[in-house]
């Protein structure tokens, strides 16, 4: 009961969460689609690694600094399907840089869970375990992972307002 009350008295919260939320659904679905096949367990080949495919110019506070992002070029171990790059923290995990230079120089064989776009039959994501579109979305999307920690962290940020803020008035 007071839960609800509290939703009655500041809808305008629930209201920003349902159109930040959808602008997160929109955003994952325009990058990934929704015509979405997994492989499962497929044994991938580490041929490259490149730091350099993704590297933005961001300004902050009068500085202007690079972050780099590390992508490798991954290749099915039977050419079943076209090479790919793909973010080396998804692949590796936290692996350091001369383990996976190691790892690519024996020719190892990688086995992880590939989603292939149906319509351009093109790799769209990778997954160590997951193999639901959520682990797609999860691991392959900052947007999703971070952005609903951040819903979360703004929301209770609130909520501690608004209490202060009744406090405060119940005190004057």
């Amino acid at each position: 009961m007071r839960f609800l009350n509290f939703v009655k008295r500041h809808y305008k919260i629930f209201v920003v969460n349902f159109i930040v939320l959808g602008f997160i659904a929109f955003t994952l679905l325009a990058q990934f689609g929704v015509h979405v096949r997994v492989d499962k367990g497929v044994n991938l080949i580490p041929v490259e690694i490149d730091s350099s495919q993704s590297t933005k110019y961001i300004r902050m506070h009068s500085k202007s600094i690079f972050v780099t992002e590390r992508y490798v070029y991954l290749r099915y171990e039977n050419e079943a399907q076209k090479p790919f790059w793909a973010p080396v923290s998804v692949v590796f995990g936290r692996a350091g840089e001369d383990e996976i230079k190691a790892r690519i120089q024996e020719g190892d064989v990688i086995k992880r869970n590939v989603f292939i776009n149906t319509k351009t039959n093109e790799a769209i994501g990778v997954t160590r375990n997951g193999t639901s579109i959520l682990a797609l979305y999860y691991h392959n999307s900052k947007m999703f992972r971070y952005g609903i920690l951040i819903l979360i962290i703004v929301d209770i940020f609130i909520g501690l307002l608004i209490q202060v803020r009744k406090t405060k008035s119940k005190g004057k």
